[in-house]
Protein backbone atom coordinates (compact mmCIF):
# COMPACT_ATOMS: atom_id res chain seq x y z
CA UNK A 1 0.00 0.00 0.00
CA UNK A 2 1.32 3.35 1.13
CA UNK A 3 4.78 2.10 2.17
CA UNK A 4 5.36 0.20 -1.07
CA UNK A 5 4.38 3.26 -3.13
CA UNK A 6 6.65 5.59 -1.16
CA UNK A 7 9.60 3.18 -1.21
CA UNK A 8 9.23 2.76 -4.99
CA UNK A 9 9.00 6.53 -5.51
CA UNK A 10 12.07 7.37 -3.44
CA UNK A 11 14.10 4.46 -4.87
CA UNK A 12 13.60 5.85 -8.39
CA UNK A 13 14.33 9.39 -7.14
CA UNK A 14 17.61 8.16 -5.60
CA UNK A 15 18.42 6.35 -8.85
CA UNK A 16 18.16 9.63 -10.78
CA UNK A 17 20.10 11.61 -8.19
CA UNK A 18 22.92 9.05 -7.96
CA UNK A 19 23.17 8.85 -11.75
CA UNK A 20 23.81 12.60 -11.81
CA UNK A 21 26.38 12.32 -9.01
CA UNK A 22 28.30 9.45 -10.66
CA UNK A 23 28.55 11.22 -14.00
CA UNK A 24 29.38 14.56 -12.35
CA UNK A 25 32.21 13.05 -10.27
CA UNK A 26 33.72 11.22 -13.25
CA UNK A 27 33.57 14.41 -15.37
CA UNK A 28 34.91 16.57 -12.55
CA UNK A 29 37.96 14.38 -11.90
CA UNK A 30 38.87 13.83 -15.55
CA UNK A 31 38.54 17.58 -16.28
CA UNK A 32 40.58 18.49 -13.21
CA UNK A 33 43.45 16.17 -14.12
CA UNK A 34 43.47 17.49 -17.69
CA UNK A 35 44.02 21.11 -16.55
CA UNK A 36 45.76 20.83 -13.16
CA UNK A 37 48.24 18.53 -11.48
CA UNK A 38 47.04 16.26 -8.68
CA UNK A 39 48.76 18.53 -6.13
CA UNK A 40 46.13 21.22 -6.73
CA UNK A 41 43.36 19.00 -5.38
CA UNK A 42 44.31 20.00 -1.84
CA UNK A 43 43.90 23.71 -2.53
CA UNK A 44 40.54 23.01 -4.20
CA UNK A 45 39.38 20.98 -1.21
CA UNK A 46 40.40 23.79 1.15
CA UNK A 47 38.11 26.07 -0.83
CA UNK A 48 35.32 23.50 -0.43
CA UNK A 49 35.88 23.48 3.36
CA UNK A 50 35.56 27.27 3.45
CA UNK A 51 32.52 27.43 1.15
CA UNK A 52 30.47 24.52 2.52
CA UNK A 53 29.54 25.68 6.06
CA UNK A 54 28.07 29.10 5.15
CA UNK A 55 26.38 27.65 2.08
CA UNK A 56 24.81 24.82 4.09
CA UNK A 57 23.52 27.32 6.66
CA UNK A 58 22.04 29.50 3.91
CA UNK A 59 20.29 26.56 2.26
CA UNK A 60 18.97 25.36 5.64
CA UNK A 61 17.52 28.83 6.22
CA UNK A 62 15.82 28.81 2.80
CA UNK A 63 14.55 25.26 3.39
CA UNK A 64 12.84 26.31 6.61
CA UNK A 65 10.96 29.01 4.68
CA UNK A 66 9.92 27.10 1.54
CA UNK A 67 9.80 23.53 2.86
CA UNK A 68 12.04 20.59 2.13
CA UNK A 69 9.91 19.26 -0.76
CA UNK A 70 9.99 22.55 -2.69
CA UNK A 71 13.69 22.98 -1.89
CA UNK A 72 14.53 19.60 -3.47
CA UNK A 73 12.90 20.69 -6.74
CA UNK A 74 14.46 24.18 -6.68
CA UNK A 75 17.88 22.68 -5.97
CA UNK A 76 17.68 20.39 -9.02
CA UNK A 77 16.75 23.43 -11.15
CA UNK A 78 19.74 25.31 -9.73
CA UNK A 79 22.02 22.35 -10.52
CA UNK A 80 20.90 22.30 -14.15
CA UNK A 81 21.39 26.05 -14.56
CA UNK A 82 24.82 25.92 -12.92
CA UNK A 83 25.98 23.08 -15.18
CA UNK A 84 24.68 25.01 -18.21
CA UNK A 85 26.72 28.08 -17.19
CA UNK A 86 29.83 25.93 -16.64
CA UNK A 87 29.33 24.29 -20.05
CA UNK A 88 29.52 27.68 -21.75
CA UNK A 89 32.34 28.91 -19.48
CA UNK A 90 34.36 25.82 -20.40
CA UNK A 91 34.74 27.19 -23.94
CA UNK A 92 35.60 30.74 -22.82
CA UNK A 93 37.83 30.24 -19.76
CA UNK A 94 38.45 26.49 -19.34
CA UNK A 95 40.81 26.74 -16.36
CA UNK A 96 38.35 28.89 -14.40
CA UNK A 97 35.44 26.62 -15.36
CA UNK A 98 37.29 23.47 -14.23
CA UNK A 99 38.21 25.02 -10.87
CA UNK A 100 34.65 26.21 -10.21
CA UNK A 101 33.25 22.85 -11.35
CA UNK A 102 35.42 20.94 -8.85
CA UNK A 103 34.15 23.00 -5.90
CA UNK A 104 30.57 23.05 -7.23
CA UNK A 105 30.27 19.25 -7.62
CA UNK A 106 31.81 18.56 -4.21
CA UNK A 107 29.40 20.90 -2.42
CA UNK A 108 26.40 19.86 -4.54
CA UNK A 109 26.65 16.13 -3.89
CA UNK A 110 26.90 16.72 -0.12
CA UNK A 111 23.78 18.90 -0.15
CA UNK A 112 21.89 16.46 -2.41
CA UNK A 113 22.49 13.57 -0.01
CA UNK A 114 21.49 15.67 2.98
CA UNK A 115 18.24 16.91 1.42
CA UNK A 116 17.26 13.52 0.01
CA UNK A 117 17.49 11.66 3.31
CA UNK A 118 15.88 14.55 5.18
CA UNK A 119 12.81 14.43 2.95
CA UNK A 120 12.74 10.64 3.20
CA UNK A 121 12.76 10.98 6.98
CA UNK A 122 9.74 13.30 6.83
CA UNK A 123 7.63 10.63 5.07
CA UNK A 124 8.43 7.68 7.37
CA UNK A 125 8.32 7.15 11.12
CA UNK A 126 11.22 5.49 12.95
CA UNK A 127 10.10 1.88 12.50
CA UNK A 128 9.16 2.44 8.85
CA UNK A 129 12.54 4.08 8.22
CA UNK A 130 14.42 1.06 9.55
CA UNK A 131 12.46 -1.23 7.26
CA UNK A 132 12.44 1.03 4.19
CA UNK A 133 15.75 2.90 3.95
CA UNK A 134 17.77 -0.20 3.11
CA UNK A 135 15.47 -0.94 0.16
CA UNK A 136 15.54 2.70 -0.99
CA UNK A 137 19.35 2.55 -0.93
CA UNK A 138 19.20 -0.09 -3.65
CA UNK A 139 18.52 2.78 -6.06
CA UNK A 140 22.03 4.01 -5.27
CA UNK A 141 23.57 0.61 -6.01
CA UNK A 142 21.68 0.19 -9.29
CA UNK A 143 22.71 3.68 -10.46
CA UNK A 144 26.39 2.99 -9.71
CA UNK A 145 26.22 -0.30 -11.59
CA UNK A 146 24.48 1.16 -14.64
CA UNK A 147 26.65 4.30 -14.84
CA UNK A 148 29.89 2.46 -14.09
CA UNK A 149 29.45 -0.54 -16.40
CA UNK A 150 27.12 0.80 -19.10
CA UNK A 151 26.79 4.60 -19.39
CA UNK A 152 30.41 5.76 -19.00
CA UNK A 153 31.89 3.04 -21.26
CA UNK A 154 29.25 3.87 -23.87
CA UNK A 155 30.03 7.61 -23.66
CA UNK A 156 33.73 6.84 -24.08
CA UNK A 157 32.96 4.65 -27.10
CA UNK A 158 31.01 7.53 -28.64
CA UNK A 159 33.97 9.87 -27.89
CA UNK A 160 31.90 12.25 -25.77
CA UNK A 161 33.88 15.29 -24.66
CA UNK A 162 33.42 16.68 -21.10
CA UNK A 163 31.21 19.45 -22.50
CA UNK A 164 28.97 16.82 -24.10
CA UNK A 165 28.71 14.92 -20.80
CA UNK A 166 27.68 18.19 -19.15
CA UNK A 167 24.80 18.23 -21.62
CA UNK A 168 23.84 14.76 -20.36
CA UNK A 169 23.96 16.08 -16.78
CA UNK A 170 21.58 18.89 -17.72
CA UNK A 171 19.23 16.32 -19.24
CA UNK A 172 19.30 14.26 -16.03
CA UNK A 173 18.46 17.41 -14.03
CA UNK A 174 15.44 18.04 -16.29
CA UNK A 175 14.22 14.47 -15.73
CA UNK A 176 14.80 14.73 -11.95
CA UNK A 177 12.95 18.06 -11.73
CA UNK A 178 9.98 16.69 -13.66
CA UNK A 179 9.86 13.51 -11.57
CA UNK A 180 10.06 15.32 -8.23
CA UNK A 181 7.68 18.12 -9.21
CA UNK A 182 5.01 15.58 -10.17
CA UNK A 183 5.76 12.86 -7.63
CA UNK A 184 6.30 14.77 -4.37
CA UNK A 185 2.77 16.30 -4.26
CA UNK A 186 1.31 12.85 -5.01
CA UNK A 187 3.40 11.33 -2.21
CA UNK A 188 2.29 14.08 0.16
CA UNK A 189 -1.36 13.28 -0.58
CA UNK A 190 -0.82 9.78 0.77
CA UNK A 191 -0.71 11.33 4.23
CA UNK A 192 2.68 9.78 4.78
CA UNK A 193 4.27 12.33 7.06
CA UNK A 194 4.26 10.31 10.27
CA UNK A 195 6.41 12.63 12.33
CA UNK A 196 4.82 15.11 14.76
CA UNK A 197 3.92 18.43 13.20
CA UNK A 198 4.92 21.85 14.46
CA UNK A 199 8.66 21.44 14.80
CA UNK A 200 11.07 21.11 11.95
CA UNK A 201 13.61 18.30 12.10
CA UNK A 202 16.63 19.25 14.13
CA UNK A 203 19.52 20.00 11.82
CA UNK A 204 22.97 18.85 12.84
CA UNK A 205 25.12 21.93 12.50
CA UNK A 206 28.55 22.70 13.77
CA UNK A 207 29.05 24.40 17.09
CA UNK A 208 31.39 27.36 17.17
CA UNK A 209 32.50 26.50 20.72
CA UNK A 210 34.20 23.25 21.71
CA UNK A 211 31.92 21.60 24.31
CA UNK A 212 33.90 20.74 27.46
CA UNK A 213 32.25 17.31 27.37
CA UNK A 214 34.41 16.36 24.38
CA UNK A 215 37.52 16.22 26.58
CA UNK A 216 35.82 15.08 29.79
CA UNK A 217 35.32 11.46 28.82
CA UNK A 218 37.67 8.96 27.14
CA UNK A 219 34.96 7.60 24.84
CA UNK A 220 34.31 11.04 23.31
CA UNK A 221 38.01 11.48 22.65
CA UNK A 222 38.00 8.14 20.82
CA UNK A 223 35.04 9.28 18.70
CA UNK A 224 36.94 12.46 17.79
CA UNK A 225 40.02 10.38 16.92
CA UNK A 226 37.96 8.08 14.67
CA UNK A 227 36.32 11.07 12.95
CA UNK A 228 39.70 12.73 12.41
CA UNK A 229 41.29 9.56 11.00
CA UNK A 230 38.30 8.84 8.74
CA UNK A 231 38.36 12.37 7.31
CA UNK A 232 42.14 12.62 6.92
CA UNK A 233 42.59 9.19 5.35
CA UNK A 234 39.69 9.85 2.93
CA UNK A 235 41.41 12.98 1.64
CA UNK A 236 44.75 11.16 1.40
CA UNK A 237 43.12 8.29 -0.51
CA UNK A 238 41.55 10.80 -2.94
CA UNK A 239 44.89 12.50 -3.47
CA UNK A 240 46.76 9.22 -3.94
CA UNK A 241 44.17 8.02 -6.46
CA UNK A 242 44.27 11.28 -8.44
CA UNK A 243 48.08 11.15 -8.49
CA UNK A 244 48.03 7.56 -9.74
CA UNK A 245 45.57 8.36 -12.54
CA UNK A 246 47.17 11.64 -13.60
CA UNK A 247 49.36 9.82 -16.13
CA UNK A 248 46.40 8.55 -18.17
CA UNK A 249 44.23 10.18 -20.84
CA UNK A 250 40.82 11.68 -19.97
CA UNK A 251 38.92 8.79 -21.55
CA UNK A 252 40.95 6.23 -19.59
CA UNK A 253 40.43 8.19 -16.34
CA UNK A 254 36.66 8.27 -16.93
CA UNK A 255 36.71 4.55 -17.71
CA UNK A 256 38.56 3.78 -14.47
CA UNK A 257 36.24 6.01 -12.43
CA UNK A 258 33.25 4.24 -13.96
CA UNK A 259 34.74 0.84 -13.14
CA UNK A 260 35.31 1.95 -9.54
CA UNK A 261 31.64 2.90 -9.20
CA UNK A 262 30.47 -0.36 -10.74
CA UNK A 263 32.88 -2.57 -8.78
CA UNK A 264 32.06 -0.89 -5.46
CA UNK A 265 28.35 -1.55 -6.07
CA UNK A 266 29.05 -5.23 -6.75
CA UNK A 267 30.96 -5.42 -3.45
CA UNK A 268 28.27 -3.50 -1.56
CA UNK A 269 25.53 -6.06 -2.32
CA UNK A 270 27.06 -8.90 -0.22
CA UNK A 271 28.25 -6.46 2.44
CA UNK A 272 24.71 -5.12 2.88
CA UNK A 273 23.41 -8.68 3.18
CA UNK A 274 25.93 -9.82 5.83
CA UNK A 275 26.18 -6.45 7.61
CA UNK A 276 23.58 -7.40 10.24
CA UNK A 277 25.41 -10.67 10.96
CA UNK A 278 28.75 -8.86 11.29
CA UNK A 279 27.40 -6.37 13.82
CA UNK A 280 25.63 -9.10 15.76
CA UNK A 281 28.74 -11.29 15.90
CA UNK A 282 31.55 -8.73 16.20
CA UNK A 283 29.91 -5.54 17.53
CA UNK A 284 30.41 -1.91 16.52
CA UNK A 285 34.03 -1.36 17.54
CA UNK A 286 35.35 -4.49 15.86
CA UNK A 287 33.39 -3.76 12.67
CA UNK A 288 34.97 -0.29 12.65
CA UNK A 289 38.30 -2.08 12.00
CA UNK A 290 37.25 -3.01 8.46
CA UNK A 291 37.94 0.49 7.14
CA UNK A 292 41.45 0.88 8.67
CA UNK A 293 42.35 -2.43 7.04
CA UNK A 294 41.13 -1.10 3.67
CA UNK A 295 43.08 2.13 4.20
CA UNK A 296 46.33 0.23 4.78
CA UNK A 297 45.56 -2.04 1.83
CA UNK A 298 44.94 0.95 -0.44
CA UNK A 299 48.22 2.59 0.62
CA UNK A 300 50.15 -0.61 -0.11
CA UNK A 301 48.45 -1.17 -3.50
CA UNK A 302 48.98 2.47 -4.53
CA UNK A 303 52.68 2.21 -3.73
CA UNK A 304 53.14 -1.02 -5.71
CA UNK A 305 50.49 -0.71 -8.48
CA UNK A 306 51.64 -1.51 -12.01
CA UNK A 307 48.21 -1.19 -13.65
CA UNK A 308 45.23 1.16 -13.27
CA UNK A 309 43.07 -1.90 -12.49
CA UNK A 310 44.98 -2.34 -9.22
CA UNK A 311 43.90 1.15 -8.18
CA UNK A 312 40.35 0.46 -9.35
CA UNK A 313 40.00 -2.66 -7.20
CA UNK A 314 41.66 -1.08 -4.13
CA UNK A 315 39.48 2.06 -4.33
CA UNK A 316 36.31 0.06 -4.99
CA UNK A 317 36.99 -2.03 -1.86
CA UNK A 318 37.61 1.10 0.19
CA UNK A 319 34.39 2.75 -1.06
CA UNK A 320 32.27 -0.37 -0.55
CA UNK A 321 33.34 -0.74 3.09
CA UNK A 322 32.97 3.01 3.70
CA UNK A 323 29.40 3.18 2.38
CA UNK A 324 28.20 0.06 4.22
CA UNK A 325 29.89 -1.24 7.37
CA UNK A 326 31.80 1.91 8.30
CA UNK A 327 28.98 4.43 7.85
CA UNK A 328 26.71 2.24 9.98
CA UNK A 329 29.43 1.88 12.63
CA UNK A 330 29.98 5.64 12.59
CA UNK A 331 26.34 6.23 13.55
CA UNK A 332 26.16 3.36 16.05
CA UNK A 333 29.11 4.86 17.96
CA UNK A 334 26.60 7.39 19.32
CA UNK A 335 24.27 4.67 20.63
CA UNK A 336 25.79 4.29 24.14
CA UNK A 337 25.79 8.05 24.86
CA UNK A 338 22.96 9.48 26.94
CA UNK A 339 20.73 11.73 24.76
CA UNK A 340 21.35 14.79 26.95
CA UNK A 341 25.09 14.57 26.24
CA UNK A 342 24.80 13.38 22.65
CA UNK A 343 22.81 16.50 21.69
CA UNK A 344 25.78 18.61 22.83
CA UNK A 345 28.73 16.58 21.54
CA UNK A 346 27.49 15.25 18.20
CA UNK A 347 26.78 18.63 16.50
CA UNK A 348 30.34 19.73 17.24
CA UNK A 349 31.96 16.48 16.07
CA UNK A 350 30.03 16.11 12.78
CA UNK A 351 30.11 19.86 12.12
CA UNK A 352 33.10 22.09 12.69
CA UNK A 353 35.41 19.28 13.87
CA UNK A 354 34.83 17.34 10.63
CA UNK A 355 35.47 20.45 8.49
CA UNK A 356 38.62 21.26 10.47
CA UNK A 357 39.86 17.68 10.01
CA UNK A 358 39.32 17.91 6.28
CA UNK A 359 41.20 21.20 6.11
CA UNK A 360 44.08 19.65 8.07
CA UNK A 361 44.17 16.71 5.67
CA UNK A 362 44.60 19.16 2.76
CA UNK A 363 47.50 20.93 4.43
CA UNK A 364 49.42 17.71 5.13
CA UNK A 365 50.35 16.95 1.45
CA UNK A 366 51.35 20.61 1.00
CA UNK A 367 53.76 20.32 3.93
CA UNK A 368 55.11 17.02 2.58
CA UNK A 369 55.79 18.70 -0.77
CA UNK A 370 58.10 21.21 0.93
CA UNK A 371 60.30 18.63 2.66
CA UNK A 372 60.04 15.37 0.72
CA UNK A 373 61.02 16.44 -2.79
CA UNK A 374 59.91 13.91 -5.38
CA UNK A 375 59.06 11.22 -2.81
CA UNK A 376 55.82 12.83 -1.61
CA UNK A 377 53.48 10.19 -3.08
CA UNK A 378 55.53 7.31 -1.66
CA UNK A 379 55.57 8.93 1.78
CA UNK A 380 51.82 9.56 1.57
CA UNK A 381 51.13 5.92 0.74
CA UNK A 382 53.38 4.86 3.61
CA UNK A 383 51.43 7.16 5.93
CA UNK A 384 48.18 5.55 4.79
CA UNK A 385 49.53 2.12 5.75
CA UNK A 386 50.73 3.43 9.12
CA UNK A 387 47.53 5.35 9.89
CA UNK A 388 45.46 2.27 9.10
CA UNK A 389 47.46 0.25 11.63
CA UNK A 390 47.19 3.00 14.27
CA UNK A 391 43.46 3.33 13.65
CA UNK A 392 42.86 -0.44 14.00
CA UNK A 393 44.83 -0.42 17.26
CA UNK A 394 42.70 2.44 18.59
CA UNK A 395 39.56 0.50 17.71
CA UNK A 396 40.55 -2.36 19.99
CA UNK A 397 41.60 0.09 22.72
CA UNK A 398 38.16 1.77 22.58
CA UNK A 399 36.21 -1.36 23.50
CA UNK A 400 36.34 -0.73 27.26
CA UNK A 401 35.35 2.99 27.07
CA UNK A 402 32.47 1.93 24.78
CA UNK A 403 31.12 -0.48 27.40
CA UNK A 404 31.67 1.99 30.26
CA UNK A 405 29.71 4.64 28.35
CA UNK A 406 26.84 2.20 27.93
CA UNK A 407 26.97 1.39 31.63
CA UNK A 408 27.03 5.05 32.72
CA UNK A 409 24.13 5.82 30.42
CA UNK A 410 22.07 3.01 31.92
CA UNK A 411 22.93 4.12 35.45
CA UNK A 412 21.52 7.55 34.61
CA UNK A 413 18.12 6.03 34.03
CA UNK A 414 18.17 5.37 30.31
CA UNK A 415 16.06 2.33 29.46
CA UNK A 416 17.48 -0.22 27.06
CA UNK A 417 15.63 -3.37 26.04
CA UNK A 418 18.41 -5.95 25.88
CA UNK A 419 16.19 -8.28 23.86
CA UNK A 420 15.64 -5.67 21.13
CA UNK A 421 17.15 -6.45 17.74
CA UNK A 422 18.26 -2.81 17.48
CA UNK A 423 20.51 -2.84 20.58
CA UNK A 424 24.07 -3.22 19.35
CA UNK A 425 25.56 -5.53 21.97
CA UNK A 426 27.17 -8.88 21.31
CA UNK A 427 26.73 -11.61 23.93
CA UNK A 428 29.93 -11.01 25.99
CA UNK A 429 29.17 -7.27 26.16
CA UNK A 430 25.55 -8.00 27.13
CA UNK A 431 26.67 -10.26 29.99
CA UNK A 432 29.29 -7.76 31.18
CA UNK A 433 26.81 -4.88 31.37
CA UNK A 434 24.23 -7.08 33.16
CA UNK A 435 26.91 -7.99 35.72
CA UNK A 436 27.92 -4.32 36.19
CA UNK A 437 24.30 -3.32 36.73
CA UNK A 438 23.76 -6.13 39.23
CA UNK A 439 26.87 -5.12 41.19
CA UNK A 440 25.75 -1.49 41.14
CA UNK A 441 22.30 -2.45 42.46
CA UNK A 442 23.81 -4.59 45.26
CA UNK A 443 26.17 -1.75 46.25
CA UNK A 444 23.22 0.62 46.55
Amino acid sequence: GRIVTLVSFFSVALLGQTSWICLAIATRDSLFLSHFSAEHINAATLVVCLVSPPLCRSISSVTRRVGIASMCVYFQVALGLMVLCLKFLLHIAPVVAVGINFVFVDVALSLMHQMFWEICGSFFDVQESKASFGIISMGNLVANLVVGFVVLPRLNTLSFAPGDIMGVLIGICVVNVSYLAVGLPMAARLGAAAKPKGAAPKAVTGSAVIPPLVFDRAYYRFICAFEFLATVTRQMVDFSQMTGMAAYEQAEVRRCLGLIQGAQSCAMFPLLIIQGFLFGYLGVIQCMCFLPICVSLFGWVSATATSPMHLVLARASYNAVTYTVFNTSRELLWLPIHPSRRDVVKPFVVGNFRYASRAASCILPMVLALFSGGHKTSILNGLLVALGVVWATLCFTARKPYLLEFYDSLCEGRHVDFDSAHVDLVQPQDEMIRTLLQQHAEAR
